[in-house]
């Protein structure tokens, strides 16, 4: 041996140990290195220490053991690589083979001991526990080999079996035991049992197979099979595979080997994907959109009914066609290819395919990439979705769109157009209104008729062409109020007595006196269909007389039916005229326009107007003799008293932003232009003084306003805003309390709309409740409807009628008297039951709720005394945190003490802070009402603690 052996001598005897190392030095086969211990313990130690020993030379008699258990506990105390050989000193060969048996590899005689007998018997001991380690090794792999076999096929459910038909012996695993659901053994295995439990219609024919094969029929075999096991039984489908091993010599069958496999849950997923593949053949074919596959080239590989439906391709030539040619554009077939080989996936891809008669056809494809085992690109396959109404459809959202859009574009274009045209129109009126009051010579006047009426004329045509812009568009929606119907009637005629008076010819009315006084409607569109009607008549009467009529066709509890005709005797219109008068800008001949004027689209309003009421406009005319408009309108009754007058419809409809802040509104009329007699006009300003706040952006309106405003009253005060922000400053500081505010519409910086809201929700009262009419060179009434939403009281178009500047302005100041200021309260003295003088409180309402009781009185002013100032104190803290909520319930709170002190300023300015956290205004502006509201407080709490003292002497007086 190449290496020295490590012998570790466990003697206790020195003279013995002498011996050992001799011999082990006289061998001459062996290189040794020798450790010695006396002691069991101290060798085990060593060892520990991994000092590596390979034989261990062990007296069973030591210090610390004694006996055959010395063996034991070196057995357990030294590794197992070390070869342990025994020293007795008894010549008992029983002894040696219990210790072998034990663990020890050999065992020597003390005094029979001899250097070849030694030398031996250390060699074949750490041999001998070389071979018992490798044993040991070749064991434990081989049962680690067993228990991942027999696991690898438990998750298989894969059993092995070996049969030797010579001695009908046969082997199986424990899989197997498994599969057949055996257990303990019974049935013993068989051969025979393989097939035993083999069920269904085929089971004669798998055990005539077993048969086969036990006779070496079969060398080779694999076969399926369902058996019934169990308890309860139940059916699992079994695999055979193996082969026949025969004897070379005798030719029989010598060994059968083979493996059972439980193939259930194959056979159960196998069936489920043919019921999938049922499944998705009736969906493939019955699919509304079109499946394929396809090859790179074109081939059709899988295809459904829908796919040759949407090409339009008969079954017996589908066989024949490639679908790279049913591409209406190369190009997008290209892109197509190139798209899905480059990202695996389209979706909703949009191609035009062309069918075979010339049809042109949009598609929507969604395809993935057909792949080979390999990876290579075979083909595609996909959906594809006839999209062709979808985009049609689409294309006529779209059109739609364009189209709302550019009515949208128009609108605004011809509210901008009245815009931008009344601005100018109104400084013209205006000046032209400005001048007549300078005492102008007679041909000055009559120039300045001429400009009256040509603007007028112009604006006439603006609001024509703006009313057929709104009809068209479908944005005329009719309101109904009461009105009454022989006033409408009345004033119409009225308007145009002046221009009959000029052309001698008369004008008469006729009233079905059946007709009721009232009705609900649309006043205004009737006017105006009526208006359009009668200017007509007018216009083309030369002699004779115009006569409207009104009379009453059918009358039920709750609806009237009512005929109008205007009537004249002018020139008449042609038969083949009569239905082309109605169309846009049309009149009956080329002529008409030349010498009568006229934009051709009065009646094209009327006869949409009337529409919208649910008639139908009728003509009967004759050339020369003149002709006959007439329609029917059914109108709701009106339920009010018979007193009842236009001028009442103002306070019956109030729009809910203008109730909600108690503003009172005036009657909105379509354009004040359309009356020219004011009968509820005053004759002339009232005698006081009236502070204006005039906000127009624009130099000449402010300077025809100014002037307008001035002639009607000589103590009129006008401070100017350029613009709405200008306005809210000058409101903010509080130098002037305005009785009303004119205000502009569109105007830089802030227009009147955003200034209205600001001053009705953010500025504290009264500025806050100051009236505001409302200035606009915007025609549509929805613009007046949007005044009153932001919380004007009334509005007025320019350019402006003075009467009706006058008018309003006046009903304005009639339903909003400015408030007497009043004095400070601090000024105002209030005398308790001893006469003493007082500032701020009284206490006449708590001596009127102590019933005059001197004890409830003391109770009440105690109890206010004493909750005061945490009322002041909490009003300020919630404040200064920003809790509005508590501020509001502190301020209600406050509301009901002040009462009871009898400070009616306090209460107020308590219930205007709680209504103005409730409303949501800027609570900015809370700060300076919290800090005179909690100031004052504690003034009245002052003198309230001295009426308390002097209480309190009186009742002490009272009681003694």
């Amino acid at each position: 041996m190449s290496e020295k052996i490590k012998v570790l001598l466990i003697e206790d005897n020195p003279g013995d140990a002498k011996l050992v190392e001799i011999y082990l030095r006289e061998s001459p086969t062996i290189d040794f290195e020798m450790t010695q211990v006396t002691r069991l313990g101290e060798g085990i130690e060593l060892a520990n220490r991994k000092k590596d020993f390979d034989i261990v030379l062990l007296d069973l008699h030591l210090p610390d053991s004694k006996g055959f258990q010395t063996l034991t506990k070196a057995i357990e105390g030294f590794p197992k690589s070390t070869s342990i050989v025994i020293l007795t000193g008894l010549d008992d060969e029983s002894i040696g083979i219990k210790a072998v048996e034990s663990g020890a590899q050999d065992y020597l005689v003390k005094g029979q001991i001899d250097t070849t007998l030694l030398t031996r018997s250390v060699l074949h001991a750490i041999y001998r526990r070389k071979m018992q380690l490798e044993v040991e090794t070749t064991a434990r792999n081989l049962k680690i080999s067993e228990d991942r076999l027999l696991l690898a096929q438990g998750i298989a459910h894969i059993g092995n079996y070996e049969f030797i038909p010579a001695i009908n012996q046969i082997y199986w695993s424990i899989e197997v035991y498994n599969i057949l659901e055996v257990k303990n053994g019974q049935p013993e295995p068989s051969f025979d049992l393989l097939s035993r439990f083999a069920t269904g219609p085929d089971q004669d024919d798998i055990k005539r197979r077993y048969r086969q094969i036990e006779d070496g029929k079969l060398p080779i075999f694999n076969f399926e099979y369902p058996v019934s096991v169990g308890e309860p039984q139940r059916v699992k489908y079994l695999r055979n595979q193996g082969k026949v091993i025969t004897d070379p010599q005798t030719g029989k069958v010598a060994q059968i080997i083979g493996t059972i496999q439980d193939i259930t849950a194959y056979k159960e997923a196998q069936e489920m994907l043919i019921q999938s593949r049922e499944r998705y053949k009736v969906v493939f074919e019955q699919s509304q959109d079109a499946i394929y596959m396809t090859t790179r080239s074109g081939e059709l590989m899988e295809y459904n009914t829908s796919f040759l439906n949407l090409l339009q391709i008969t079954p017996e030539t589908v066989n024949h066609i490639n679908i790279n040619n049913y591409y209406h554009l190369p190009k997008q077939r290209d892109a197509f290819h190139q798209k899905i080989e480059q990202e695996g996936s389209v979706k909703d891809f949009e191609i035009k395919f062309k069918r075979p008669d010339g049809e042109i056809i949009d598609c929507a494809v969604t395809a993935t990439l057909w792949k080979s085992l390999e990876g290579e690109i075979m083909g595609y396959h996909g959906i594809i979705r006839d999209i062709t109404t979808a985009k049609r459809t689409q294309e006529l959202i779209k059109a739609k769109e364009v189209a709302e859009q550019s009515a949208r574009l128009k609108e605004q274009f011809l509210a901008n157009m009245s815009h931008e045209i009344r601005t100018p129109m109104n400084v013209v009126v205006g000046m032209t209104h400005l001048m007549e009051t300078t005492n102008p010579s007679p041909k000055q006047t009559e120039y300045l008729n001429a400009l009256k009426l040509s603007a007028n004329n112009l604006l006439y045509l603006i609001n024509n062409i703006l009313d057929f812009s709104k009809i068209e568009a479908g944005k005329i929606e009719l309101e109904k109020r009461p009105f009454n119907i022989r006033d409408l009637i009345n004033d119409l005629v009225s308007t145009y007595k002046f221009k009959a008076h000029e052309k001698n010819i008369n004008l008469f009315t006729q009233i079905d006196v059946a007709l009721p006084d009232i009705v609900n409607g649309d006043s205004v569109r009737l006017y105006q269909i009526l208006n359009n009607l009668f200017s007509n008549a007018l216009k083309y009467t030369q002699k004779g007389e115009v006569m409207l009529i009104a009379r009453c066709i059918a009358n039920s509890e709750n609806a009237t039916e009512i005929e109008f005709a205007v009537k004249d005797t002018g020139i008449g219109i042609a038969p083949d005229k009569q239905e082309k008068i109605f169309e846009s800008f049309t009149q009956a001949a080329e002529d008409t326009t030349r010498l009568y004027g006229g934009t051709g689209l009065g009646l094209t309003i009327a006869r949409n107007l009337v529409n919208l009421f649910g008639g139908e406009i009728h003509l009967e005319s004759e050339v020369g003799k003149g002709s006959v408009f007439s329609f029917r309108i059914l109108f709701d009754k009106s339920f009010l008293p018979d007193s009842f007058t236009s001028q009442d419809e103002s306070s019956l409809f109030i729009p809910p932003s203008i109730k909600a802040k108690n503003l009172n509104p005036v009657r909105v009329y379509a354009d004040e232009n359309l009356k020219n007699n004011h009968p509820e006009l005053p004759e002339k300003a009232p005698d006081k003084p009236i502070s204006i706040l005039l906000v127009e952006d624009h130099r000449l309106n402010q300077i025809v306003a100014s002037d307008l405003l001035k002639k009607w009253s000589e103590q009129v005060y006008i401070d100017i805003a350029n613009n709405g922000q200008e306005a809210i400053n000058m409101l903010q500081t509080g130098k002037n309390n305005y009785d009303v505010i004119f205000m502009d519409i569109s105007m830089p910086v802030m227009d009147g709309y955003e200034a209205t809201i600001y001053i009705r929700k953010h500025l504290p009262p009264p500025v806050c409740n100051t009236p505001i009419i409302a200035m606009t060179a915007h025609a549509f009434n929805t613009n007046a409807e949007r005044c009153f939403e932001s919380g004007m009281n009334e509005f007025i178009t320019k350019p402006i009628n003075p009467n009706a500047l006058y008018a309003k302005l006046a009903k304005v100041l009639a339903n909003n008297p400015k408030p007497v200021k009043e004095e400070p309260v601090l000024t105002q003295t209030n005398t308790d039951l001893n006469g003493k003088a007082h500032q701020i409180i009284n206490l006449s309402y708590l001596q009127t709720l102590a019933g005059n009781d001197p004890d409830v009185l003391l109770t009440m002013v105690e109890t206010i005394v004493a909750d005061l100032p945490s009322e002041i104190a909490a009003l300020e803290e919630h404040f200064e945190a920003g809790n509005f909520d508590l501020l509001k319930a502190t301020a209600h709170k406050m509301k009901s003490t002040c009462a009871y002190m009898g400070t009616e300023n306090l209460k107020e300015l308590a219930r205007t802070i709680e209504n103005h956290i409730w409303e949501g205004k800027d609570t900015n502006l809370l700060h300076p009402m919290v800090t005179q509201l909690a100031n004052d407080s504690r003034l009245a709490h002052a003198e309230l603690v001295l009426s308390l003292n002097e209480l309190k002497k009186t009742h002490a007086t009272y009681h003694h």
